[in-house]
This record gives structure tokens, C-alpha cells and sequence, in this order.
């Protein structure tokens, strides 16, 4: 039986709609990696310019990698529903990715226009994730089970940390002059590795792994019954009488 790949359900197109940008928006950044990464004019080791534009869009990968893994465990774990809640987390997420095409743009060397506006992309996506996390909590929570709430505002809270974050290191970028320049290099390079490291923390507690032990199932299904069986006790007194 003939099956077509693009989903027929609100449900499952809002994934498969995330996944296909998300795949586009990596693809249309190759031409620039090439430039900034393999570039013989201006290698990345050349001076000072080159490697913060290095270390820009090395920020806008980490960001958009584990925004794409983060969103994959996320729709598995809490998947979109055909619900008012569902389509504006749809759009929400639809925002993120343009979010992250922003990032690929302020990036380039060619663009000096973008050039100020990076930490403002960073905090934007932060303040996007906020609210998909509000939308997703919407669609999710529960009158009945307390633990799934909790883990609901466990998640939101923790993207509102960051959010804070973001804004913090946004506003040092802002208000700091001469930031791109050469005096003040380091500061705008410790302020991308503080991206980096952002990025990466935001993403380990919603990444933790439970596991269960299953002790007490694996001990109750190794435990033989007190009281035997009854047809195996039969056959036994039946072999004895013979």
C-alpha cells in the first residue's frame, strides 16, 4: 500500500513543517561556512576579525544543532496537538527558525548591518523559547497528574533563567563601545564563548536521561509462587502412586 510522506494531520505536519526548515536553514548556511571557515584570503588564524566572525557563527551552529535536537525531544515527548495552544506553539517555533536564519545572517562578513545585531538574535530566541514553553504548558498540563505540571513549570522556569541570561550579555554588548574593535576584542570574544557555554547548559537539565532500575518488577517476576502449581503437584503424586 502506497503511503505519501507529507503528513495528512495538523499534528504531524507541524513537525514535519519544523524539520524541513530546519534542514533549509542549515543548508543555505554552507556557502557562508565555506567563506568563513575555509577562506584563503582571510583564514580564521589571520587576525583578530576574522576569528570573532569565526566564533559568531560557530555560536549560530551550537544554537541551531541543539535547538534542532532540543525541538526533536521536545515533540517527542511533549508532541504538538490540534489545539489553539498547539498552532500558536506552531508558530512560536516557526519564529524560532527565522530567529536562527537571523543568526546565520548577522554572521556574515558581508553584511556589516547584522553585525550588531547578533547578541540581539541570541536573546530573541531566548524569549521565543519562553513562549513556545508557555503554549507548550497550555497544551499540556493536567488536572489529574500533578508530576507532569511540575515538570511543565520545572522547564519554563528554567527557560526564563536563560532568558534573563541572554538579556544580561545583550545588554553588556549593547551599551559597551566599541565592542568589534581591536581594544575591546576579548571582551566581545568571552561574550560568544559565554554564548557557547549558555547554549550548551540551557540544554543539559532537559536532556537528563531517567532511567528506571526495574528492581522490583525484575525481583516479583523472578519469584516463584508459595503456593506451586496445582497440576504440577498432581502429576507428581500421580507418578509416586505408580
Amino acid at each position: 500500500m502506497n503511503r505519501s510522506i507529507i503528513p495528512q494531520k495538523p499534528e504531524d505536519a507541524f513537525p514535519f513543517i519544523c524539520h524541513f526548515i530546519f534542514a533549509i536553514v542549515i543548508a543555505g548556511s554552507y556557502d557562508l561556512a565555506a567563506r568563513v571557515f575555509l577562506s584563503p584570503e582571510d583564514p580564521v588564524y589571520s587576525g583578530l576579525d576574522p576569528f570573532l566572525v569565526a566564533l559568531e557563527l560557530t555560536v549560530a551552529y551550537v544554537s541551531i544543532i541543539t535547538g534542532w535536537l532540543g525541538y526533536a525531544r521536545s515533540g517527542h515527548k511533549w508532541p504538538h496537538r490540534d489545539t489553539k495552544s498547539g498552532m500558536l506553539r506552531f508558530i512560536t517555533d516557526i519564529a524560532i527558525l527565522f530567529c536562527y536564519f537571523g543568526l546565520i545572517q548577522a554572521a556574515d562578513p558581508a553584511l556589516d548591518i547584522f553585525r550588531d545585531q547578533f547578541m540581539a538574535w541570541i536573546c530573541a530566541v531566548f524569549a521565543l523559547y519562553f513562549i513556545s514553553d508557555v503554549f507548550k504548558r497550555q497544551d499540556h498540563k493536567s488536572k489529574i497528574r500533578k508530576d507532569t505540571n511540575r515538570r511543565l513549570n520545572w522547564s519554563l522556569s528554567l527557560t526564563l533563567v536563560f532568558l534573563g541570561i541572554s538579556a544580561v550579555l545583550y545588554t553588556i554588548n549593547a551599551h559597551v563601545r566599541g565592542l568589534w574593535g581591536a581594544d575591546d576584542g576579548a571582551l566581545y570574544m568571552m561574550i560568544l564563548m559565554s554564548c557557547i557555554a549558555m547554549l550548551l547548559l540551557y540544554r543539559l537539565p532537559k536532556w537528563k536521561v531517567h532511567t528506571k532500575t526495574g528492581r522490583g518488577r525484575s525481583k516479583r517476576s523472578g519469584r516463584k509462587p508459595s503456593g506451586g502449581d496445582p497440576q504440577a503437584k498432581a502429576n507428581t503424586r500421580t507418578r509416586s502412586k505408580q
